[in-house]
């Protein structure tokens, strides 16, 4: 087994705010990096602005409360000029920047390398954040056909080595079967992932701190027998696991599949998204947003905040390998007929959750249809429609700057990202299931619609590996697709008792065994969720639930949110215990 580790980015206090500002040049763009984080720690949301975004001599910060400069500079080893006693670090010249910042006679002294792959507060009591990955851009996608086990982990996790055959795990110095060996993590033994994931050698490699160690190691590999072997177990976020105990769905448990828990709310849920590691739910409402923590399903923690009389229809949420937190909230304003989104960065402290603030992005036409995150945290997605105009924009989350936008020939009903990649599947309203590229379109399935039925609901999703794609519409069949060569699978009847199973959602296991699919009879309020085997097409379970959304809580839980017309505002837990 295997193991990987990177710099322990260590810290002695370093805080006068002196830093010399490079005049007559650009704004580094990994500053906003810095201020997301100091925006969330301080729960005030911060904003540089340049009149000449080459100059930075022209920038000014929102809030003039706060004094901030920056300097890049030529460091002698990996430390970037805040080493921790004790520690050992990659010698050699590192290019890097320090960014100064005082808020409130508080000053905080960031670090960071400059491709971006480190940030961290330089501070005496050590490195208050730890970041891999490069944000903006695509945080090397794991690609199946160089690592076919696909991941469960995720950076803030709490998570252990199998004990079942008391095996350790290796933790290495760097990603890869020849990274420096540097200890072995017992088998039963709990670390922290802090960064990754990375593919190297065949293996999925997580960035861990073990005791004190922070190192690499591997996640795990597929047998012999084309089965995934796990060496690393998930056990739960910041803070619990909302499905610590259950056992992992499978197709031979999922007939005993049965609710675990349930909450009700007091306003009708429009929307619901998860994070899943963080335990916390963002829910919309028609006026706005609840942040809500949960810790063995008593809520312990929420926030409200208003949304100034605007409507507000969808949310998203994301976390990217940065470990931060970001949050999407689409609005329509009567007044001027005219449909936006806001970036939210979120945060723990300890009197509950903080949301923040970071852009407004407008929004060309006035109906927006649905909006998600690329499973990376690079990317925004948002369809819509006017009437006349149908397309679909994407925005870069840390910029907000328009990566592309695209026209469609049909109304966009709902979208999915491919995990692995940056293709988009966008369902439009004629039961097309368009495979787009960013910004070119590539194929276009023709979803299962004998009758030629337009507009109606339509649900897809596709799958960890990137390889399966999910659909259902207007007709009582569940498609399940190939994408290494966009043929159809199967078609799965669905049953339904009496009359049409218009489908709400569709969403695959993590491991992709198995498809879950809520629908119904809305107007009649009849419907319910029902669970597949991908590799036979077999109904394993129904679940007495006409979910309006499904999220899975890692591999072995499943919630399911109703909204009004359906039992109203419930949320449930499913699993096996």
């Amino acid at each position: 087994m295997l193991k990987k580790s990177l710099l322990i980015l260590s810290i002695v206090l370093i805080i006068p705010l002196i830093g010399i500002q490079a005049q007559q040049a650009p704004l580094p763009q990994g500053i906003f990096d810095a201020l997301s984080d100091l925006s969330v720690k301080v729960g005030k949301s911060f904003r540089i602005d340049c009149t000449d975004p080459n100059d930075s001599s022209t920038c000014k910060a929102n809030d003039g409360g706060l004094i901030w400069s920056w300097k890049a500079d030529l460091y002698p080893d990996a430390s970037l000029g805040c080493p921790q006693p004790g520690q050992s670090y990659a010698q050699g010249q590192t290019r890097g920047f320090q960014y100064l910042f005082t808020y409130n006679n508080i000053n905080y002294d960031y670090r960071q390398s400059a491709d971006r792959t480190v940030l961290f507060l330089c501070t005496s009591g050590g490195p208050q954040i730890t970041t891999t990955g490069t944000p903006g851009a695509p945080a090397a996608p794991i690609d199946p056909a160089l690592c076919p086990l696909p991941p469960r982990l995720t950076a803030g996790q709490t998570a252990k080595v199998g004990d079942q055959n008391d095996i350790p795990n290796r933790m290495r110095a760097s990603a890869g079967i020849n990274g420096a060996y540097l200890i072995d993590i017992p088998a039963g033994g709990q670390f922290t992932v802090i960064g990754g994931p990375v593919c190297a050698d065949r293996y999925v490699w997580w960035q861990v701190n073990y005791n004190g160690t922070i190192g690499w190691t591997a996640e795990g590999e597929i047998d012999s027998n084309g089965s995934p072997d796990y060496w690393l177990e998930p056990l739960g976020g910041a803070g619990s696991n909302l499905a610590a105990g259950l056992q992992p769905l499978t197709s031979a448990n999922a007939s005993a599949i049965t609710q675990i828990a349930a909450q009700s709310l007091p306003f009708n849920i429009r929307d619901a998204a998860y994070w899943n590691g963080f335990k916390v739910i963002a829910l919309t409402s028609g006026t706005f947003v609840r942040l809500q923590t949960h810790d063995n399903w008593q809520a312990n923690a929420s926030f409200n905040f208003g949304q100034d009389g605007q409507e507000l229809a969808h949310v998203a949420v994301t976390e990217n390998a940065q470990g931060q937190r970001w949050m999407a909230t689409s609005h329509y304003n009567a007044s001027t007929d005219t449909a936006s989104i806001k970036i939210w960065t979120v945060g723990a402290v300890d009197t509950g959750l903080v949301a923040q603030e970071v852009r407004t992005l407008p929004f060309p036409v006035r109906l927006i249809s649905d909006m998600d995150f690329r499973p990376d945290g690079t990317q925004l997605a948002v369809t819509g429609s006017d009437g006349t105009r149908n397309l679909i924009q994407i925005y870069e989350v840390i910029t907000g700057n328009v990566i592309a936008s695209i026209d469609l020939t049909a109304f966009p009903q709902t979208f999915a990202y491919n995990p692995q990649t940056s293709r988009i599947a966008i369902v439009t309203d004629d039961s097309q299931i368009r495979l787009i590229d960013v910004p070119f379109e590539n194929a276009q399935l023709q979803g299962y619609n004998p009758n030629n039925i337009q507009g109606g609901q339509h649900a897809v999703t596709i799958n960890a590996l990137g390889t399966r794609l999910a659909y259902t519409g207007n007709e009582n069949i569940l498609q399940l697709w190939d994408l290494t060569n966009n043929t159809v699978l199967r078609e799965i009847p669905l049953p339904i008792n009496g009359g049409v199973f218009v489908a709400s959602d569709v969403v695959f296991s993590p491991d992709g065994t198995l498809v879950v699919v809520a629908g119904g009879i809305e107007l009649l309020n009849q419907g319910e969720t029902q669970v597949y085997d991908v590799a036979t097409g077999n109904l394993l379970a129904r679940i007495p639930v006409f979910a309006r959304q499904i999220q899975f809580a890692g591999n072995n839980a499943v919630h399911l949110f109703t909204a009004d017309p359906a039992p109203l505002n419930n949320w449930y837990l499913y699993g096996v215990k």
